[in-house]
């Protein structure tokens, strides 16, 4: 205490004295003088000393009015710097008067931010699922299906720092090692440099597709497009959501219901102690328990009794905690003890006649990889989400509610937390207030504090090294919590755009045309306007559809287990009657869909009926292509077969089977030739008299998002990942590669010999001379992901759609397109334009039908 008082009168007499001058600052000295003295504490490796993690972001600190602009005098950082509080009086170096001194102008003169480093740049959830796709392919094909994926893409987007990154990280190691029997140590792999994506194996936490998927029912902020790197990673990844966000998964597995789920608790403490192999009873009979007992907990509101075993993965603590008492009974002039105060009566429990009456508890055990887990019991021992108030307290939750998991984590930041046995010298004092066998047996149950306080130090140890090997630094304040609390508070615009994927500006124009949703979210288009989390999530999925962003993953449709547990059957399909692709006849009178329900279905586009169907498969069905002459039918799907079928008698005639993985795209060539694509990056060419192989096999490596055939049926272009082979079908050779950079291509059109319409899933068309590799046009659509590309008969007009469920049409000349139809109500699976170009047909994945003409 002196020493500080000494430290802030000695700054005050230096920067008093007219001979101390600080030079002027620029604001990269000052971020240099808080990354030299207080950055150690509060944002190095994630720490978050006080709840702050971002000491070197100038902006964030004039934002949260840390620094206020021309008021040193009004700024707490600077005052708490002058008293000597920051850094506190024992860390080294300190800042010198100068410093301080230099810091203090900076700030007299209006903090100005002219060296300050840029915000880190947007990450669209196209780059975050090509992030995604091109992990997955590093990794061994068998252990593809046990990857999983934690995304801090939009707080990274909202804004946040580095540090403030690593310190999220160092919540994610935590807790879901905290959330695993296995008795390894394992950390969330960083995919990106910056540390907004995060990859774990299933089996590192001894963790499956039954427990991923329960994970899946809570979570409500799934975005699905029509994407095909979104079902690429699905395909790969036998999932059919393998990334979720890691804010929600942190503020929420830390708390009931999913933290009970995911460790897998039971209903009761006996069994919770059964499955620890803890014999709670016998260790009370022999002797073979540490008791120790206190008032004043700061948890308890009344005295509490921590009580350690021993069970097959370590130590295991619980609690007795007690109502508090109320003003003793008098009978006939005698004072007489509560049974609620465990100093009177401190044996128990059991069928003792002079036992301790407790209201719950707490139960703390070593999991196999040294961190800790909790249970909250009544008294009876059932398991409880919440203590109740009147017993036990917790001032961080909003509730104040000690809540299992998150307040048990909260309070034993470092493991066990020693406390001074106060029972052991009571007994000795008081000896002839208890029964002599009752001393004997109490003084045995709780020894002196000595040794309680050399166990729970020797437990706290062991907590702290299993910390350690997470790469969370040991902290006053929890990284989990101080995620939670970001996580439940009110959300900016900034923060709502970050999540819904849009830039900020972006969210505000497609807002402003919303006004039924502007009801429950207008505020984020008011300036400085915030929104409570709990109206976020109610208001969520409509803000989805509405804005155009996707649709909600539901986690309710579920395709089946494969047989091994480890994935789903069929992780790509959510709607069984779902139309994956379309084609139609000639005469746009027909349409026949590759369908989620495993068969191919006939529609009548008109009346908007379903037809007989083509039944095979055995799984959904992803490709269809119709044959030049209409009799025949060819078909991919995710059983990895292609077949071909007889149209007029709807049957299989030929079944080709040489693909690892689903097949894309499926198409029939001149001669009787077909082609066949896949996400195992083949593409195969066979000949329907010889079924039994291919003639010729490509292997591109990475999964084939289209490819077209010429008119005459030589060439063929290739899109795999963002670029374009075309080949030469005769030869194998590869003629040309073109790199468009408009992301993963999904459409190609052959225009002419030399020319190619390309399209990419970022929203850009362009038309390319495929010999000279000259690009001679480009178009904007605006369509969000662009997910077709379709061409008039005449070759005058080109047709897209998109993750905006509209269409264009597009005179090759125009920059803008022609005419815009939608939005439709679901996405859109085909497009049929009349050789007169007077009518257009939309076909929907709900395999609905939308006409339009075509002036």
């Amino acid at each position: 205490m002196l020493t500080r008082f000494f430290l802030y009168s000695m700054v005050l007499a230096l920067l008093s004295n007219p001979s101390v001058r600080a030079a002027d600052a620029s604001d990269k000295e000052i971020s240099k003088i808080l990354n030299t003295h207080c950055h150690r504490c509060h944002g190095q490796n994630g720490s978050i000393e006080g709840g702050m993690n971002y000491i070197t972001d100038l902006n964030r600190l004039l934002q949260k009015r840390l620094i206020v602009a021309g008021k040193p005098e009004e700024s707490p950082l600077l005052k708490r710097m002058v008293k000597g509080e920051m850094p506190p009086g024992d860390e080294v170096p300190r800042p010198s008067p100068a410093e301080i001194e230099k810091l203090r102008k900076w700030i007299a003169e209006g903090a100005k931010l002219e060296n300050s480093s840029a915000a880190a740049p947007w990450i669209a959830p196209l780059q975050e699922l090509q992030w995604i796709q091109d992990d997955l392919l590093k990794i061994e094909s068998r252990s593809r299906k046990f990857q999983r994926y934690i995304s801090f893409t939009a707080i990274s987007n909202a804004g946040a720092n580095e540090d403030e990154l690593k310190t999220y990280q160092n919540a994610l190691s935590k807790l879901i090692n905290s959330l695993s029997w296995h008795p390894e140590i394992r950390i969330p792999q960083k995919v990106d440099a910056r540390g907004t994506l995060y990859r774990i194996d299933l089996r590192w936490y001894l963790w499956d597709a039954v427990l991923w998927n329960r994970i899946l029912q809570d979570y409500p902020y799934g975005i699905q497009t029509d994407s095909f790197l979104e079902r690429v990673i699905a395909s790969l990844s036998s999932s059919r959501l393998p990334v979720i966000r890691g804010d929600w998964l942190i503020a929420t597995a830390s708390r009931p219901q999913l933290y009970q789920d995911i460790l897998r608790l039971p209903a009761a403490l006996p069994e919770l102690e059964r499955q620890l192999r803890v014999e709670s009873e016998i260790d009370i009979q022999q002797d073979r328990v540490i008791r120790v007992a206190f008032n004043g907990s700061g948890i308890s509101k009344n005295n509490r009794i921590l009580e350690r075993h021993v069970g097959s993965t370590g130590y295991y603590w619980r609690t007795y905690d007690f109502e508090e008492v109320p003003q003793n009974l008098v009978d006939r002039g005698n004072l007489l003890p509560d049974r609620r105060n465990v100093f009177a009566y401190p044996l128990g429990p059991g069928n003792l006649v002079e036992q301790f009456q407790h209201a719950g508890g707490e139960a703390i055990f070593r999991l196999p990889n040294g961190l800790q887990a909790y249970f909250i019991m009544n008294a009876v021992n059932n398991r409880l989400d919440k203590a109740p108030v009147a017993i036990v307290s917790d001032p961080k939750r909003p509730d104040r509610a000690v809540e299992l998991g998150i307040s048990c984590m909260g309070c034993h930041i470092t493991g066990i937390l020693p406390k001074a046995d106060q029972m052991h010298d009571h007994l000795l004092k008081n000896a002839r207030a208890f029964k002599k066998g009752d001393l004997e047996t109490a003084l045995s149950l709780y020894p002196d504090k000595e040794r309680s306080l050399k166990q729970m130090e020797q437990d706290s140890q062991q907590f702290q090294k299993a910390l350690a090997m997470t790469g969370t630094p040991k902290s006053k304040n929890e990284p989990i919590i101080a995620l939670t609390q970001r996580y439940e508070g009110d959300l900016t615009a900034i923060q709502a755009a970050a999540e819904l994927g849009l830039p900020f500006e972006e969210m505000q124009n497609r807002l402003a045309n919303l006004h039924d949703l502007n009801r429950n979210v207008g505020a984020l288009r008011v300036s400085g306007g915030v929104i409570p989390r709990q109206v976020w999530l109610q208001a969520y999925p409509d803000l989805v559809t509405g804005l155009q962003v996707g649709h909600i993953f539901q986690a309710n449709r579920d395709s089946g287990r494969l047989p091994d547990n480890t994935g789903d059957v069929d992780p790509l399909e959510n709607i069984s009657g779902t139309a994956n692709a379309m084609v139609f006849t000639g005469d746009g009178r027909t349409a026949f869909l590759a369908s989620g329900d495993k068969t191919i279905r006939v529609m009548d586009v008109e009346g908007q009926r379903d037809g007989k169907r083509f039944i095979g498969h055995s799984a959904a069905v992803w490709a269809i292509d119709l044959s030049a002459n209409e009799e025949w039918l060819v078909s991919g799907s995710a059983d990895r077969s292609v077949r071909v079928w007889e149209r007029k008698i709807f049957e299989e005639k030929i079944r080709f089977e040489g693909h690892d993985s689903t097949v894309t795209q499926v198409k029939f060539g001149p001669s009787g030739t077909i082609f066949s694509a896949g996400m195992d990056g083949k593409l195969l060419a066979w000949e329907r008299k010889n079924p039994k192989e291919y003639f010729r096999k490509w292997d591109f490596g990475l999964p084939i998002s289209f490819f077209a055939l010429d008119s005459a049926g030589d060439k063929l272009a290739v899109g795999f990942d963002s670029k374009v082979q075309i080949l030469d079908i005769g030869t194998q050779k590869i003629l040309s590669e073109l790199l468009p950079g408009g992301g993963t291509i999904r459409g190609i059109i052959f225009l002419n010999d030399q020319e190619l319409v390309l399209a990419g899933e970022k929203g850009t068309v362009q038309r390319w001379n495929f010999v000279s590799k000259n690009k001679s046009n480009e178009w904007q659509t605006g369509h969000g992901i662009l997910t077709f590309l379709a061409v008039s008969a005449d070759k005058k007009r080109f047709l897209t759609a998109g993750s905006d469920n509209k269409i264009s049409v597009w005179n090759f000349g125009n920059a803008k397109p022609h005419k815009t139809f939608g939005p439709l109500p679901q996405s859109v699976a085909g497009i049929f334009c009349t050789s007169s170009n007077k009518q257009i047909i939309a076909g929907t994945k709900e395999a609905g039908f939308k006409f339009w003409k075509n002036d």
